[in-house]
């Protein structure tokens, strides 16, 4: 069977230019825009919106809605966008397939593990969204995350501070360096983290922990 290119042309297009989808099933919430203007600040646009053109040569959505949505009220900010040659029923057939067919996909908790103890992020809404996948997924703990994130949602000036990240919020123990004490904290973690094999600042601050707590233990033993 031969597979059809539908894919016309990709274009960059104001939001406001984007016709909404009257079939459009997906509802999306503040949180997931919120997620999505974590992803967009801290990566960028990275994917395009699906559309179809329509016979006044407008383009409709096929996906992308909350997209659009994120854009709009920035006249300067263009959506890259797919332009695909399918008719209507074509189209429906794509709005009604293509987030359920993502959902079915699985998950290899060992691959996606190792993924996410290698993602930072200075965002709360994303470190949510990560901190409940492994949650989730049960296959990680909180403080193995490189979330690295301040109460108001800014990034740290160390990454992978240590994070207890419940539900609804995010918990941290914060560091407080200045122009003498941050060159000298960064060196020894460097060595500390060449002694125990560690690759990040959690886990070299979380084995230094554990060591200093087995010491006493000892001591007191």
């Amino acid at each position: 069977m031969k597979i059809r290119d539908r894919i016309v042309e990709l274009v960059r297009v104001k939001p406001e230019d984007l016709v909404e989808c009257p079939w459009n099933w997906r509802v999306h919430s503040k949180n997931q825009q919120e997620v999505l203007r974590g992803l967009l600040g801290e990566v960028g646009i990275a994917n395009a919106v699906l559309t179809r053109r329509l016979k006044n040569g407008k383009l409709m959505l096929i996906d992308g809605h909350l997209r659009k949505k994120e854009f709009a009220g920035r006249p300067e900010q263009k959506v890259p966008t797919l332009v695909l040659d399918v008719s209507e029923k074509e189209a429906k057939k794509l709005l009604a397939s293509l987030d359920p067919l993502a959902g079915m996909a699985e998950t290899d908790a060992k691959a996606l593990r190792k993924l996410l103890r290698e993602v930072e992020t200075g965002s709360k809404e994303l470190a949510g969204l990560f901190t409940n996948l492994a949650k989730d997924n049960k296959i990680i703990n909180t403080d193995e995350l490189n979330l690295d994130v301040d109460d108001d949602g800014s990034a740290l000036p160390i990454k992978g501070d240590v994070l207890e990240v419940q539900a609804s919020h995010v918990r941290m123990v914060q560091l407080f360096l200045n122009a003498e004490t941050l060159p000298i904290f960064q060196k020894r973690i460097q060595d500390l983290a060449k002694e125990y094999k560690t690759t990040n600042l959690t886990d070299t601050v979380m084995e230094c922990l554990r060591r200093a707590h087995r010491k006493i233990e000892k001591n007191v033993a």
